[in-house]
């Protein structure tokens, strides 16, 4: 299985709680009963738990959460390098290659269509930056990103998503009235 796909369906694993052992739906319903706000942390470190765990078998698997990596490598100019800070990065080999993760949440479909945007927009600099990131001396490539959109309440409507294109998938979480988005942007493409 390429690392595109293996990476997907963890990411699904994970968002559709289908391990018996996954505290997201019942952490989930409690945000909704409550109209909790300004979870999304809690729910990275969730992932960076479920990630940690759930690769532990793969040779060469790491993963990072909120490095800053710089964007542009001129070393002439300072002042046009921009640092970036992706919610996860995980790499599966040693060629120094990265797949990066972003997340929102929210209980409104337009905020969240919203947020999702602006970070597709962030990542498009990539590709006029010859797809490489920086962390301290090392250059990764960037292989794409995954966009995740996790929605808190009854609006499981795709069409409430005006930006998204149409190969985002689209999914439940289990128990819960929340749904999510999962984007997947190759940059080698």
């Amino acid at each position: 299985m390429d690392s595109v796909k293996k990476i997907e369906n963890k990411l699904k694993e994970f968002l559709a709680s289908e391990n018996d052992n996954s505290r997201l739906p019942s952490v989930l319903k409690t945000i909704e009963k409550c109209k909790i706000t300004g979870w999304e942390k809690w729910l990275q470190i969730e992932m960076a738990h479920f990630l940690e765990n759930s690769f532990a078998d793969d040779i060469g698997y790491r993963w990072s959460r909120e490095y800053g990596y710089q964007i542009n490598h001129d070393e002439k100019n300072e002042e046009k390098i921009t640092t970036i800070y992706p919610d996860f990065a995980i790499s599966f080999d040693s060629e120094e290659s990265l797949y990066l993760v972003e997340l929102k949440v929210s209980d409104n479909p337009s905020t969240l269509d919203s947020e999702i945007q602006k970070d597709r927009e962030k990542y498009e600099l990539l590709k006029k930056k010859d797809n490489t990131l920086l962390w301290g001396r090392k250059r990764y490539a960037v292989k794409g990103v995954f966009y995740i959109g996790l929605l808190s309440n009854n609006s499981r409507n795709k069409n409430n998503f005006d930006n998204l294109p149409r190969e985002t998938k689209f999914g439940s979480i289990l128990s819960t009235n929340s749904s999510y988005m999962l984007l997947y942007s190759g940059h080698t493409l």
